[in-house]
């Protein structure tokens, strides 16, 4: 079929410059074909259940940018992580705050003062 050649054929770009002028040529059809390219990553099948509303909402925002539901919410996990691990203070920083303040409680409050 026309589309299996057009896949085929198609010259992935290689370089971040020419991948940018592939997003300035505005196709959405290569674009999927560029978005098809780079994400070309081991996947691990899961079952889990959300909001009606949630999956919805990922739907529309992945037929309106013209992407696969699955690039949507792996974006948006990613984001999640992102955010997760970035809000926390890591676990050893804490401890090292804690036993910081156990053994120098004395000083800091002489130094409040």
């Amino acid at each position: 079929c026309k589309r299996s050649r057009e896949l085929r054929e198609y010259q992935y770009p290689q370089t971040s410059s020419e991948f940018a002028g592939c997003l300035d040529y505005h196709d959405p059809s290569r674009c999927h074909l560029m978005e098809t390219a780079l994400t070309t990553t081991v996947r691990e099948k899961f079952s889990s259940q959300a909001a009606p509303e949630v999956l919805a909402s990922l739907r529309q925002i992945a037929q309106e940018q013209g992407r696969h539901f699955q690039a949507v919410l792996d974006e948006a996990l990613r984001d999640y992580i992102s955010r997760q691990q970035k809000d926390r203070p890591r676990r050893h920083v804490i401890a090292a705050f804690a036993a910081s303040v156990n053994e120098f409680d004395n000083l800091y409050q002489e130094l409040a003062k």
